[in-house]
């Protein structure tokens, strides 16, 4: 959900987001959009450069390791959504 919000903001210019603001969208406290601001980056998907967050506004496919860990009802819907790209 960090990633579709981050993004969608990132396709009309430069977005600016307070982290608490961030977090409170997705009613999650500081900790927790610091914590999902940290996975976006340890998966490829953001990154810091000269102290500001860049976000991917593309992500690839899943690897199949990560597919496979997705419910079912997940994994139908991805593959829906693949197909249609």
């Amino acid at each position: 959900m960090a990633l579709h919000r981050l993004s969608a903001g990132a396709t009309v210019g430069v977005q600016w987001w307070n982290v608490d603001d961030l977090g409170s969208t997705f009613g999650a406290m500081r900790s927790k959009a610091i914590d999902a601001l940290d996975r976006l980056a340890t998966f490829g998907c953001a990154e810091v450069h000269a102290g500001e967050l860049q976000v991917a506004a593309w992500v690839p496919p899943l690897a199949q390791s990560f597919r496979s860990r997705l419910p079912d009802y997940l994994i139908g819907f991805y593959d829906e959504r693949l197909r249609a790209a």
